[in-house]
C-alpha cells in the first residue's frame, strides 16, 4: 500500500528553486533514506510531507487516516515547563483521553443506582474494552523499555528546559517513537546518540513494521536500517532499492553508464556539426548548383536542434583537484626545421618525439591542423596534454613496463582511467579483505590447536590448508592514481614516540566520578578513538588534555590542533578568504587554488563566517589546521552536522596525516575509516581494543561468548 506519493513536486524559496518536479512513492513498511548534500532539499521534503511547508507546484498524497510523527532538531518551546516523565506519557493521547473518561465513569458508578447503574456499567465496560484494545495497560512497560534503551532514567524527573541540547533531542525522539505513527519522519535522528543508543534505535527501526523516512548523514546507520535510498541532486530524485552500501556501488555503475552515453552523444553531436559545416562548404563551392548540399545541412541541423542533449554526469563526492601543466621534457633532438622537413615527406608512419618543444602558439596551431588532416599513421610522444587532446584518437599508457590502451583523446583517457582505477580498487579491496580473513583464520586455528594440545592436530592441518591457498593466490597490486593530489597535513616538526600518558588518573565532575585509577598510553602516529556512553566523560577527558592537567603527561615537541564540536571563529563577520589568509603563506592565487580543493570557490570564498553551515565550518577549520603543522590532532565529534562529501574529505585528509590523532566520535563508518585503536570508557576505566569499530565489535562478541561458557 502506498503511504506517501510525490508527483512533480517543486519548491522554491524566493528566486532559489530547491526541488524540481520530484516524484517518488513510499510504501507501507519501507524504510527510506533521503540523502544528498547540505541544502539540497532533504529536510524540505519532510516539511512538505508533514504540511509544515506548502509546495510551489505539484501534488503530495498521504494515505487517508495515516498518522505522521515528526522528529525535529529544534527544542519544543511548549514543553519547557513540563517534566520529562509527563512529556513521555503525553505521547499516548488516545490512552490518556480514555483514562480520563474511565475515571469519570468510575465516579458515576459509586453514585448511581438501578437502570442508570446498568447503563453506567455498560459504558464503563465498553470504554475498558477499548482501553485494552489500544494497549492502555501496556503504556508503562513501553515507556520503561524505551527509556531504558536510551539510558535516560536519570532525566525522568527533570524539567525539559533544564536539559542539554542533546538530551532535548533524545526526549523528542522517544516521544515520537512511543506514538508509533503510521509514517515516521526522522531528521538526523542519530545526532547526540552514543553507540548503545544508536544500536537500540537501529534494532527498533528494523523491527518497526510501518513506514520510516529518514534524513541522515550517518552512513553506518543507513546501512543498518534503510532498504531504499532516494538521492536528491540538483533538485531531482534518483531511487536505489537497497541500503547505503548498495547505493554506493549502484550509483558508481550508473554514473559510468551515463558517462558512456554522454560521450557517445557528444561524438555524435560533433560528427553532425562537422557534417553541417562540410555540406555548407560544398554548397558554396558548387554555387550556383549547391542547393542540395544546403538542404542536407539544414536537415541535419534540425535533427540536432531536436536532440535532447544529455548533461555531463557529475560525481559529487569527488574532490575537484587541479593539475598544473607539466613542464615539457625530452631530448630536444627534433628542431623545427627538421620537423618541417619530415612532415613534407608525408611518410606512411610518422614518429614524433616531443614535437611541440620550441614551438610558439602559431606553430603549435599549425601543427595541430596538419596532423588532424594527415590521413596516415602518427605515433607521438608528448607531455603537452592540450596538444594530445587536439590530435590524438588513441592513448597508450606505459606504466610499470606494461601497456594500457584507451580509445579516445587525453580527456577521455583521464575519465576512463579514473573509472578503471575505481574498479581495480574495488577488486583489490575485496581481495585484501579475503586475505585478511584468511590470515585471521590461520591465526585463530593455530591458537585453537595450541589450546587443544595434544589433540589439536586437526586445527593445525586446517590452518596449513588455508595457508597453502593463500600462498597460491595471485595477489593484486594496489592500484596507484599518480595524478591524485593528496590532502596532506604537513608535519615539519615531528613529535617524540610517546604522545600522551597518564597512570592511575582520576577525573570527576562535581560529585560524579568519571574515571578512577585509569591508564592511557598513546604513541606516535596512532589514530585513537575514545568511545563510551553519553555522560561517561569522553569530552571532559579531551578538555583535561587541552587545558594541560598536570597529571597528564604530554610527549616532547607536541603541537596540538583541535576541532571542537561547535566551531566558532574569532571574528565571525569576516569572509572565508579573510580567515584563510591568516594561516596561508603565499600569493592569493595559490590560496584560492588551495581553497578550491576544500570546495570553496567562486562567490563562496566571500561568504561571511557567520553564514557558514556546519559542513562548511569544518572544511574551513580543516584547511586552517593543515597550514599549521600540528603533529597531534584532537577532534571532538568532528562529523556532527556535516554531509557525506565533507566526511569523505575529512577521512581522506586524516588518513594521509603523518602525526597522531585522538578523537571522540559515534560515527561508526567514520571510525572504521580512520581509527587504528578504540579506547572504550566503561566502569570508570579506559579499555583498549586494537583496530577499528568492526574489530572492536568482533572482540566484544568473542569475549561475551567466552564469558558465557
Amino acid at each position: 500500500m502506498i503511504e506517501i506519493g510525490l508527483n512533480k513536486l517543486s519548491k522554491s524559496f524566493g528566486n532559489k528553486q530547491v526541488l524540481k518536479e520530484v516524484s517518488f512513492e513510499v510504501k507501507t513498511g519501507e524504510h527510506v533514506a533521503l540523502i544528498g548534500q547540505n541544502g539540497c532539499g532533504k529536510t524540505t521534503i519532510l516539511k512538505l510531507i508533514s504540511k509544515e511547508e506548502s509546495p510551489t507546484s505539484g501534488d503530495i498524497f498521504i494515505r487517508k487516516d495515516a498518522t505522521i510523527g515528526v522528529l525535529e532538531q529544534k527544542p519544543k518551546v511548549e514543553w519547557f515547563e513540563l517534566i520529562v516523565e509527563d512529556i513521555l506519557y503525553s505521547s499516548f493521547k488516545k490512552v490518556n483521553e480514555l483514562q480520563e473518561k474511565l475515571k469519570v465513569e468510575e465516579e458515576k458508578l459509586s453514585t448511581t443506582e438501578g437502570e442508570a447503574l446498568d447503563r453506567a456499567i455498560n459504558r464503563y465496560t465498553k470504554l475498558q474494552d477499548e482501553f485494552i484494545r489500544i494497549g492502555g495497560y501496556e503504556v508503562t512497560s513501553k515507556v520503561d523499555k524505551i527509556v531504558a534503551g536510551f539510558g535516560i532514567n536519570n532525566l525522568r524527573d527533570k524539567y525539559y528546559k533544564d536539559l542539554s541540547g542533546g538530551e532535548k533531542t533524545i526526549v523528542n525522539l522517544i516521544n515520537i517513537l512511543l506514538q508509533e505513527p503510521d509514517i515516521l519522519l526522522l531528521d538526523e535522528p542519530t545526532n547526540h546518540l552514543d553507540i548503545n543508543m544508536l544500536e537500540w534505535l537501529e534494532n527498533f527501526i528494523n523491527n518497526y513494521k510501518k513506514t520510516v523516512l529518514i534524513v541522515s548523514h550517518d552512513r553506518y546507520f543507513l546501512d543498518k536500517v534503510a532498504n531504499k535510498i532516494i538521492l536528491i541532486n540538483n533538485g531531482k530524485e534518483e531511487i536505489f532499492h537497497g541500503n547505503y552500501s548498495y547505493y554506493l556501488e549502484e550509483n558508481e555503475a550508473r554514473t559510468m553508464l551515463e558517462f558512456k552515453d554522454y560521450k557517445n552523444q557528444q561524438k555524435q553531436i560533433e560528427a553532425m556539426k562537422k557534417a553541417i559545416k562540410r555540406l555548407r562548404e560544398f554548397g558554396r563551392l558548387a554555387f550556383p548548383c549547391g542547393e542540395m548540399f544546403f538542404k542536407r545541412a539544414a536537415s541535419i541541423e534540425k535533427r540536432l536542434e531536436k536532440m535532447e542533449v544529455l548533461d555531463k554526469p557529475v560525481q559529487d563526492k569527488k574532490i575537484p583537484l587541479n593539475f598544473d601543466v607539466e613542464k615539457r621534457s625530452g631530448n630536444d633532438i627534433i628542431e623545427f626545421v627538421n620537423l618541417i622537413n619530415i612532415l613534407l615527406q608525408e611518410p606512411d608512419i610518422l614518429l614524433l618525439d616531443e614535437p611541440t618543444n620550441h614551438l610558439d602558439i602559431n606553430m603549435l596551431e599549425w601543427l595541430e591542423n596538419f596532423i588532424n588532416n594527415y590521413k596516415k599513421t602518427v605515433l607521438i610522444v608528448s607531455h603537452d596534454r592540450y596538444f594530445l587532446d587536439k590530435v590524438a584518437n588513441k592513448i597508450i599508457l606505459i606504466n610499470n613496463g606494461k601497456e594500457e590502451i584507451f580509445h579516445g583523446n587525453y580527456s577521455y583517457y583521464l575519465e576512463e582511467n579514473e573509472a578503471r582505477t575505481m574498479l581495480e580498487f574495488k577488486d583489490y579491496k575485496n581481495q585484501q579483505k579475503q586475505i585478511e580473513a584468511m590470515k585471521k583464520a590461520i591465526k585463530r586455528l593455530r591458537e585453537f590447536g595450541r589450546l587443544a594440545f595434544p589433540c589439536g592436530e586437526m586445527f593445525f592441518k586446517r590452518a596449513a590448508s588455508i595457508e597453502k591457498r593463500l600462498e597460491k593466490m595471485e595477489v593484486l597490486d594496489k592500484p596507484v592514481q599518480d595524478k591524485k593530489i593528496p590532502l596532506n597535513f604537513d608535519v615539519e616538526k615531528r613529535s617524540g614516540n610517546d604522545i600522551i600518558e597518564f597512570r592511575k588518573f582520576n577525573m570527576s565532575i562535581g560529585d560524579k566520578e568519571l574515571l578512577h585509577n585509569a591508564n592511557l598510553f598513546i604513541q606516535f602516529q596512532e589514530h585513537v578513538c575514545i568511545m563510551g556512553p553519553n555522560g561517561s566523560g569522553k569530552s571532559t577527558l579531551i578538555k583535561e588534555i587541552l587545558k594541560g592537567n598536570p597529571s597528564i603527561k604530554l610527549g616532547s615537541n607536541i603541537n596540538i590542533g583541535y576541532i571542537p564540536q561547535e566551531i566558532i571563529f574569532e571574528d565571525e563577520t569576516i569572509t572565508v578568504l579573510d580567515e584563510a589568509k591568516k594561516y596561508f603563506y603565499g600569493p592569493e592565487e595559490n590560496l584560492r587554488s588551495a581553497l578550491f580543493k576544500f570546495l570553496f570557490y567562486g562567490e563562496s570564498i566571500f561568504i561571511r563566517l557567520n553564514k557558514l553551515s556546519g559542513g562548511e565550518r569544518i572544511r574551513l577549520k580543516l584547511f586552517c589546521l593543515m597550514q599549521k603543522n600540528n603533529n597531534l590532532l584532537i577532534l571532538d565529534e568532528p562529523t556532527n552536522h556535516i554531509d557525506i562529501s565533507t566526511k569523505e574529505i575529512l577521512e581522506e585528509a586524516l588518513n594521509s596525516y603523518n602525526g597522531t590523532i585522538l578523537m571522540v566520535s559515534h560515527d561508526r563508518y567514520f571510525i572504521n575509516k580512520v581509527a587504528t585503536r578504540i579506547v572504550y570508557l566503561e566502569d570508570k576505566q579506559l579499555i583498549s581494543y586494537v583496530g577499528n569499530y568492526d574489530d572492536y565489535k568482533e572482540t566484544k562478541l568473542r569475549q561475551n561468548k567466552i564469558s558465557k561458557k
